[in-house]
């Protein structure tokens, strides 16, 4: 496949960058609908999806002595609203945005241009004041661009970059583009709002926006902007000769996939692959907690692969602070030796003892790659490595640089995690609640009690029943704990469960 001098995708999973050309791409016409596969296999298999591309002039910039807000009344993708509330930007007259671009001249783009009797090389702005687009026309795109992404569209929003059409005659960069699939449709509406600051006075003009397919309308007050009745510069254009490619993964197969079919890189887990559920599971009889690594231990990165993780730590935090730790040979201390996950099981197991309480478990599981010397570490996906039982963090790309002996740091940073150890891909955090030790047993005890006192005397008013009202404090504050463990909310979970134990101890 080409490679891309620009290439942009639009589709939303795993951030995926395509590999076909975005410029001149005339000869890849052929390539629309055609199905790619990588290692031959249907579930990592790809439809290849042309896109198009549309141009609009951007609405006004703020004038001395105004105010301007757009507000995006509807926003609609193949005919759905997805727009749930209006959206505003308000600009100041005062504020300015200024952009500087590079000089290009028709038929001289590599050589030079003489400006004031000073050679200046085309491609290079010197000596000349940046353009001023005004506040509108800069934050206009990036408005919108924001909402599209808020709400997931596979809409591409950007300022029109030169060379767009040799027709043109002139290089517009005050017009935004929009870039789909070249079967979608997409359109929104939008209120410009003029007021005057000093008087209050408003002034409001629609617009309305449709890029469906080779389709490209753009109205203003109702009226539909054409050669005829508006400047050649605010008609809407389309264009698929100019346009980028995306990937669009499709399947050939009889049952549909609905995963992403690209391998992600290598992240800890102690949860499900399936559901992203926990794998924290508490025997029937509350003598066990069972758990497994599922850490995706893939050739997904440079120098992460299976065999280079030969060391783990696992540590369980009980609910009074203290730990109990698993750890392969180089960890000390530890409480029962593991060995890799790749001549492992990666199934583990807790049992409770007389000591152990109710409450919140935790568990941490961190594995880190052991360094190569022949892999190039890229410090923009931010690696971390082991060597002589140290952790290191890359500050520089590099290769054949070790860490242990890179004194000045400039490769290379020792790493410790003192916060949160599962906010890299190479630690992850799992919590379970036990509540069988005592405090289930408690609650049971209750209800059999108040069930006693309303079996009894069934007319007594349940206000004076004082072990129903126990009981039923219980089981509120237990579906609240409920409420909070499935909001991932510890801190009120652990309240919770301090409140049960009050409970029990009660008089």
């Amino acid at each position: 496949m080409a490679t891309a001098q620009r290439t942009h995708d639009l589709i939303k999973c795993n951030n995926l960058y395509p590999t076909l050309t975005s410029r001149f791409n005339a000869g890849f016409e052929a390539h629309n609908g055609l199905l790619v596969k990588f290692d031959n296999m249907d579930e990592r298999s790809y439809r290849i999806k042309k896109n198009v591309q549309a141009r609009f002039y951007s609405p006004a910039n703020p004038t001395a002595g105004n105010t301007l807000q757009y507000a995006i009344t509807s926003m609609k993708y193949l005919g759905v609203e997805v727009l749930p509330a209006t959206a505003e930007i308000t600009l100041l007259s005062a504020n300015s945005e200024f952009t500087s671009y590079p000089l290009y001249t028709a038929g001289n783009e590599y050589l030079y241009t003489i400006i004031g009797g000073v050679p200046t090389a085309n491609g290079v702005v010197t000596g000349i004041a940046p353009l001023s687009l005004g506040l509108g026309t800069n934050n206009f795109y990036k408005f919108l661009e924001s909402i599209v992404n808020l709400h997931d569209i596979p809409v591409k929003v950007t300022r029109t970059p030169e060379e767009w059409w040799l027709s043109d005659g002139a290089v517009r960069i005050n017009n935004f583009t929009l870039e789909q699939h070249y079967d979608s449709n997409f359109e929104f509406s939008m209120t410009q709002t003029v007021t005057n600051i000093s008087t209050g006075v408003a002034t409001a003009t629609t617009f309305r926006y449709i890029f469906n397919g080779s389709t490209v309308q753009h109205y203003q007050n109702g009226v539909l902007k054409t050669i005829s009745n508006s400047p050649a510069t605010e008609l809407p254009q389309y264009n698929q000769y100019f346009s980028f490619y995306s990937t669009a993964y499709s399947y050939t197969s009889i049952t549909d996939i609905n995963v992403c079919p690209i391998v992600y890189p290598f992240s800890a887990s102690i949860a499900s692959a399936e559901d992203a559920c926990s794998t924290l599971t508490l025997s029937c009889d509350c003598n066990k907690i069972t758990f497994g690594d599922n850490s995706l231990y893939i050739n997904g990165l440079p120098g992460h692969d299976p065999e280079f993780f030969t060391s783990r730590k696992i540590t369980l935090v009980r609910p009074n602070g203290t730990t109990y730790v698993w750890g392969t040979s180089d960890i000390t201390p530890k409480d029962k030796l593991i060995t890799p996950h790749y001549n492992s099981s990666n199934t583990f197991q807790y049992n409770l003892t007389s000591a152990d309480e109710d409450g919140i478990y935790e568990v941490t599981l961190c594995t880190y790659p052991d360094w190569q010397a022949d892999v190039y570490y890229n410090s923009y996906l931010q690696p971390i490595v082991l060597i002589n039982g140290q952790t290191y963090k890359a500050v520089t790309s590099s290769t054949n640089i070790n860490p242990s002996t890179d004194t000045s740091n400039t490769y290379w940073t020792l790493y410790s995690c003192d916060g949160n150890c599962d906010d890299t891909r190479y630690c992850a955090k799992e919590r379970i609640v036990v509540l069988c030790v005592s405090i289930l047993d408690c609650y049971k005890k209750l209800v059999k009690t108040a069930f006693c006192g309303i079996e009894n005397n069934p007319c007594k008013d349940l206000c004076d029943n004082k072990d129903f009202m126990k009981a039923m404090k219980m089981r509120v504050t237990l579906d609240s704990l409920e409420f909070a463990v499935c909001g991932n909310d510890w801190t009120s979970a652990k309240k919770h469960i301090d409140i049960l134990k009050s409970i029990c101890c009660c008089g």
